[in-house]
């Protein structure tokens, strides 16, 4: 079975829409000191012994405002003179970002830039266990994925969209 990346969502109008997927993330940043640059939770302790494993997929995508579609694509492609494949003309734009692909995606209904993320487990269902039992639940998403797809969708306390996946 072949799972849909998140660049394929993309190229197949999924992730088009203007609507952010509702998510029910209930997990908070704990409080700390000056000089911590970053905390995180760790699982509760009933959260089983298995730990799962998640890492970052091969795609990311910015979702990109009509207004800033122009001057966000010159950004990437002439500031930085990354590698770009049109996929849709005006509408999607691949570029080469290190071992990775970034799609930039406009979006007409959109007031800012939303970056959206992949990130690759063993197993998707276990890796939803797991997450749920953190507290954070899955989105749910305006658009169809398929009905072979191993995988969903949650957002992190930002708001950053992420695709999480059997790989």
């Amino acid at each position: 079975m072949t799972r849909p990346s998140l660049a394929d969502c993309i190229q197949n109008g999924l992730t088009k829409s203007s609507a952010k997927p509702q998510c029910g993330t209930r997990i908070s940043a704990p409080d700390h000191g000056q000089n911590v640059v970053a905390s995180f939770p760790s699982a509760p302790a009933d959260a089983g012994e298995t730990r799962v494993g998640f890492k970052g997929g091969t795609n990311l995508a910015i979702k990109v405002p009509s207004n800033q579609w122009e001057e966000t694509v010159a950004f990437y492609r002439d500031a930085l003179g990354m590698t770009a494949e049109i996929v849709k003309e005006g509408a999607l734009v691949a570029f080469e970002f290190g071992s990775m692909t970034l799609w930039l995606d406009r979006t007409e209904k959109m007031a800012q830039a939303e970056i959206w993320l992949e990130v690759a487990t063993e197993d998707a269902g276990e890796a939803e266990r797991h997450l749920n039992g953190l507290g954070i639940n899955r989105c749910s998403f305006p658009g169809k994925i398929g009905p072979d797809f191993d995988g969903f969708w949650v957002t992190s306390p930002t708001g950053n969209v992420h695709l999480v996946y059997g790989d």
